[in-house]
């Protein structure tokens, strides 16, 4: 006997078999009332889990947009205007709909920068290459950060923020490279549309959280046209300023910084 038929209400050709019991009907076609065999039958485990919304504090509003007494599972009340942290909820139905309705004002924040890069889950990754062009695919796997890359050169390699006595938010970016200067350039053939209708050369290119971009670099030889030589380090360097996840405050596109923006959520 298959496991299945030990069910309280295994599936079968009869009325209430396959939908809910309570509705006592058949609602398609039994597959051995036209000589197929049973199907397969698989018992597959629901688990509703709770996920919070946002770690954010919230201030609860009215509809109206005017703060309002909220309260908790244990029926305690908060005056009007009290900073709350959301519940963990659950959707409880197929149609995406919710427990009731609250209306919640998020507090402004400045999401998340991190000041260690990985690529492909590596920190400070190196790629030997050979004398030859390279086809790159950059996709920006950020949560906000906007990267600004160009190709540099430097006789005394990166030093770190700390040993450079920077302060404050320039201290974000752990390592510097003092001396660098830009040594080759990108060929774009390609971004989220696919490839470009002609290749666009670069001498940096922006990359958004979520986009692609796709570049030819050329490791023969320099900008300037010096061939390279065996031994040659070529940095790929993130010169966009970004102390919040709000927007970055330079950026080679201005030709002065730009004020830090504000936004309400």
């Amino acid at each position: 006997m298959s496991e299945f038929s030990t069910w309280a209400h295994p599936p079968g050709p009869g009325p209430g078999q396959q939908c809910s019991p309570q509705f006592d009907e058949p609602h398609q076609l039994w597959p051995s009332q036209i000589g197929y065999p049973d199907p397969i039958v698989y018992m597959i485990d629901v688990l509703l889990r709770t996920h919070s919304f946002t770690t954010s504090k919230v201030l609860v509003i009215s509809a109206s947009g005017r703060p309002r007494t909220s309260f908790d599972a244990s029926g305690n009340t908060f005056a009007p205007g009290t900073k709350r942290t959301l519940p963990p909820s659950t959707i409880y139905g197929f149609n995406g709909t919710f427990g009731g309705k609250t209306f919640s004002l998020h507090f402004p924040h400045h999401g998340f920068v991190g000041d260690l890069f990985t690529v492909n889950g590596t920190a400070s990754p190196v790629l030997e290459v050979k004398r030859r062009r390279y086809r790159f695919r950059f996709l920006d796997a950020s949560l906000a950060r906007i990267y600004e890359f160009t190709l540099m050169a430097s006789t005394q390699g990166p030093r770190s923020s700390v040993s450079l006595e920077l302060k404050g938010d320039e201290l974000e970016g752990q390592y510097r490279i003092p001396d660098a200067q830009q040594c080759m350039t990108f060929t774009q053939i390609a971004s989220d549309g696919g490839l470009l209708p002609f290749a666009i050369q670069r001498d940096s290119f922006e990359l958004w959280p979520a986009k692609r971009r796709e570049v030819i670099i050329d490791f023969t030889r320099y900008q300037d046209g010096i061939p390279t030589t065996m031994g040659d380090v070529v940095y790929l360097t993130n010169v966009m300023k970004m102390p919040n996840g709000r927007m970055w405050t330079n950026s080679s596109r201005f030709s002065r910084p730009i004020p830090p923006t504000r936004s309400r959520c």
